[in-house]
């Protein structure tokens, strides 16, 4: 073992400093306000969709095919031998998963969307009549799970066809729309990702008859694919986070009776869950909870991000390092709001709900904590 040290005696200017004119303070506040927002966010093409429906939480999947070839606009419908559709399932799911049953109607979509697509912006008029797909399965819940593959509709390939051929893009074809029909349970499916685009994915396989009468195989993999999920915004004067929804929890504090300019040396914020009104999938409770505070008195509006481990064995949920973010709104005017939301992995792959005590919770111990040590900065006479 090496160690170092110094034995110089302290400079006289500073050596009584810090006992002389620094004092260390602690403090615990609960906030002032608490509540939910949407973040509004499009879940586009990052590897994930869900389809179904549990409770009042519905998740709408739309998927796009981007390689119709524009060559066999002359085939018609006594020309294919089969249409299927085929989407690859995972093992997470969330609500029933005793029955375990996946309705779905697919239709066509009558509207384009994109990676700025809003749920809020999904209305009525993207969504063609005509059912031309019916899913009806109980999917297992197991590590490996086989495809599922349903007929589709000829003549809705055949337009395809005919419109590729006449405009050589794919202009007027915007795919298909995922819609429940009376499931009771939401699955996860595997998309492609630019980073990993040879996963099993979304897929229309048409076997047709060649002008000779040969059979020959077309395959059509999912380009495009977005998840729009809907649930209610969260119950007031709790604090609610949900994944995939884009639900987000708000915390207003106000620490204005604090001076001015002090130092934070540590800062913790302590929330507590309640499982009777938290829903999460096969997967468990999310394990670790993010936040997210923007400093607005920077020029550059710095956003300063945060993570909360769930401890272990309890329904509390501890972010231990919360320092810039209680600095940030003592340079402001004290005041300042952390939103809190679910860390990425969980944001986009799974659908779990987490309600967690407000404020005003009748159990005062359930309440969101915010402690912080800090000292005042000494002030120099002239």
């Amino acid at each position: 073992m090496i160690s170092g040290g110094c034995n110089q005696k302290m400079p006289d200017a500073a050596n009584t400093l810090l006992s002389d004119t620094i004092t260390i303070h602690g403090f615990k506040t609960s906030p002032i306000a608490v509540g939910t927002s949407y973040r509004r966010f499009a879940q586009f093409n990052d590897g994930t969709v869900f389809l179904g429906k549990y409770g009042t939480i519905e998740a709408v999947s739309f998927a796009r095919f981007s390689d119709i070839p524009d060559s066999l606009g002359a085939i018609t419908e006594a020309d294919i031998e089969s249409a299927v559709l085929s989407l690859q399932p995972l093992r997470y799911a969330l609500g029933d998963t005793v029955q375990n049953r996946l309705k779905i109607n697919v239709v066509e979509l009558l509207k384009p969307y994109s990676d700025t697509t809003k749920a809020d912006q999904i209305t009525p008029d993207y969504f063609d009549a005509k059912v031309i797909a019916s899913i009806d399965v109980q999917i297992p819940l197991q590590d490996t799970i086989a495809a599922v593959a349903v007929p589709f509709d000829k003549s809705v390939a055949v337009k395809w066809l005919q419109r590729k051929q006449q405009f050589k893009n794919d202009t007027l074809t915007w795919g298909i729309a995922f819609r429940d029909n009376g499931s009771t349970a939401i699955r996860r499916f595997s998309t492609p990702t630019v980073i990993n685009p040879d996963v099993p994915q979304t897929t229309l396989r048409i076997v047709y008859r060649k002008s000779g009468g040969m059979l020959d195989t077309m395959t059509w993999k999912s380009g495009n694919n977005a998840t729009f999920t809907y649930a209610p915004l969260g119950e007031s004067g709790s604090i609610t986070v949900h994944g995939s929804v884009a639900v987000d929890g708000i915390m207003s504090f106000d620490l204005s009776a604090l001076p001015a300019g002090s130092a934070v040396h540590m800062a913790k914020l302590t929330l507590t869950l309640d499982p009777s009104r938290s829903i999460v999938g096969n997967f468990g409770t999310d394990s670790i909870v993010g936040a997210r505070f923007i400093d607005s008195s920077n020029s550059k509006n710095l956003a300063h991000d945060y993570f909360g481990y769930r401890v272990q064995g309890s329904q509390k949920y501890v972010f231990p390092l919360l320092n810039s973010a209680v600095d940030g709104m003592l340079r402001r005017s004290g005041k300042g709001t952390v939103v809190l939301r679910p860390e990425s992995k969980f944001d986009m792959h799974q659908c779990n709900r987490l309600v967690f005590f407000g404020h005003e919770a009748a159990d005062s111990t359930a309440r969101p904590i915010l402690e912080a040590i800090y000292s005042t900065r000494p002030k120099m006479q002239p």
